[in-house]
């Protein structure tokens, strides 16, 4: 299931170069129910936004620069990775994923409430997960 992408990005304080291919929508509860928190780049400790280790559910939706992205990337999906530690902690679990939904981060990923940081794009965490089902 897709949800529909925000129709506005909140304006906030970036380097002009900046872009956004993906948009990560995270959801307190599993089924896309309680606090929710839009994540539009690099969130390295979610302490600070009052959502660490709440994340239930997720919507990874194309960002207004998905496509040029892509295009400059040799066609390769953009990607969101999870971290289960603050400052993107690669001895933590980590989940890597494309645009999508997934309203159970607990199924199929074992993923419920243990997200700490947030990172686009990254190219040390090499595979994606498969879709949520």
């Amino acid at each position: 299931m897709i949800l529909p992408i925000p129709a506005l990005i909140p304006r906030i304080s970036a380097q002009p170069s900046q872009q956004y291919p993906l948009i990560a929508v995270l959801w307190e509860h599993a089924g896309y129910g309680g606090t929710k928190r839009a994540i539009f780049f690099d969130t390295s400790n979610l302490a600070l936004e009052n959502f660490d280790n709440k994340a239930s559910a997720i919507g990874v939706y194309r960002g207004p620069d998905y496509d040029n992205w892509k295009n400059t990337h040799g066609g390769t999906e953009p990607t969101v990775s999870l971290c289960a530690a603050p400052n993107y902690g690669e001895a933590d679990p980590i989940l890597v994923l494309t645009a999508g939904a997934c309203a159970n981060l607990g199924i199929p990923y074992n993923f419920n409430d243990i997200t700490s940081s947030v990172k686009f794009n990254a190219r040390v965490f090499a595979s994606t997960s498969p879709p949520c089902p």
